[in-house]
């Protein structure tokens, strides 16, 4: 603090009782009724002596000192007053403060106990899914004929079993029922086993589709008496590149059906483009925050964009584009329909929880299914973004 400043000390206010009021300006009212009476005495005597002259002049003395006490008086009460509403005010705003402090720490407290409890649940749910997919993993195959196709199609017989009992193929086969001629054949097969597989193999191989091949288990993957991982199924392995391959050209009309009414495009004069059946409610898309996306199109395309019936809520928008020339006029317009958003119906689409998150958030879309137990749903959003949405669960139908 500067040593030259001064700092008057702070008045100090003592409260103020009716006593001390009565004490101190308690003959104010006897000398308003001696004013009173003394009025009365001047009004019936004529001429005013000079005694009465002086009595009067001191009365008003006293009264106008008792007023101006009066007055400092209260001038005292109104600056109390002042001071004491100040420091209530200070005292009920310090104790506000001090109680938002206390909600703002314990709300952050919570936010972070409710963030690290998510955190470990999110982490608990990762954990159970890896270790579901490496269970599902070492499952076997369950697919009927899969497994059986798997096994050697000729096995040779221990050569103790051989020993003292070897019959000629030809002579065990007829014994078993078959002619003397099939003995013959199914004979030679049995005394060249290898190139009888390799034949037949080549012979199935032929007329077997290439999605239905098997593929040949390497040393690598043989176990010792334990059940072999499974191998990709063949068809699963097709839809998957299938799918994978798709692009948005590629969705079939008969499951992505646009159920949003069609906006409708007339070209006015040659030098005119309207566009109608645009619905009231997706005005501020077209005209975008404080009017920012016509501006954008009227300076890239170099165009004209009027709303029409825009504060009439009942119907529907009319946008009229003019001014430059026929190309931009009409990528304007195709810039304005592509960024309205369209609902979307898809009867044959099925997918679950996790994809429909990841479509929702990725996409920017909103999606609904029609039926938990059946296939089916709705994606409403822009065109490009649905498209995007249901190659997605698409691709996620296919891999699960």
């Amino acid at each position: 603090m500067n040593q030259f400043e001064i700092n008057p000390p702070k008045p100090e206010f003592k409260p103020m009782t009716t006593a001390d009021v009565q004490q101190a300006y308690g003959h104010i009212p006897d000398l308003c009724q001696n004013l009173h009476n003394f009025q009365a005495f001047l009004d019936t005597t004529d001429p005013i002596p000079e005694e009465a002259r002086w009595t009067i002049k001191t009365m008003v003395t006293e009264a106008k000192f008792g007023l101006t006490s009066m007055t400092e008086l209260i001038d005292r009460l109104i600056k109390e007053n002042q001071v004491l509403s100040q420091q209530s005010e200070s005292k009920n705003l310090r104790q506000e403060l001090d109680t938002e402090r206390a909600l703002n720490v314990q709300l952050q407290n919570i936010i972070r106990q409710f963030t690290d409890q998510s955190k470990d649940r999110r982490i608990a749910e990762l954990e159970e899914e890896i270790a579901q997919a490496k269970r599902t993993a070492q499952q076997p195959s369950n697919i009927v004929g899969y497994e059986k196709s798997r096994q050697p199609m000729w096995t040779h017989e221990p050569e103790k079993q051989l020993t003292g009992h070897h019959q000629s193929p030809a002579t065990s086969f007829q014994q078993k029922g078959f002619g003397e001629n099939e003995g013959q054949i199914l004979g030679r097969l049995i005394s060249k086993p290898h190139q009888a597989v390799k034949r037949l193999n080549n012979a199935t191989q032929k007329y077997r589709p290439v999605s239905a091949q098997q593929v040949p288990v390497s040393p690598e993957n043989r176990t010792n008496g334990q059940k072999p991982i499974p191998e990709p199924i063949p068809m699963q392995l097709d839809t998957i590149s299938r799918f994978s391959t798709r692009q948005p050209e590629d969705i079939p009309a008969e499951d992505f059906i646009i159920t949003s009414e069609e906006i409708e495009r007339q070209d006015v004069g040659g030098i005119r483009l309207l566009l109608t059946n645009i619905s009231s409610r997706h005005c501020g898309l077209v005209v975008g925050r404080g009017g920012q996306n016509v501006e954008r199109l009227q300076r890239e395309y170099g165009v004209k964009v009027s709303i029409l019936n825009r504060q009439n809520q009942s119907e529907n928008l009319k946008i009229m584009i003019s001014e430059g020339d026929e190309d931009n006029r009409r990528a304007a317009s195709d810039d304005i329909i592509e960024n309205l958003p369209v609902l979307v119906e898809c009867p044959n689409l099925k997918s679950y929880g996790h994809a429909l998150k990841n479509a929702h958030i990725q996409c920017d879309v909103k999606i609904d299914r029609t039926n938990l137990n059946k296939p089916g749903m709705t994606i409403y959003g822009k065109l490009s973004n649905c498209r995007k949405a249901y190659k997605m669960l698409v691709n996620d139908e296919a891999i699960w």
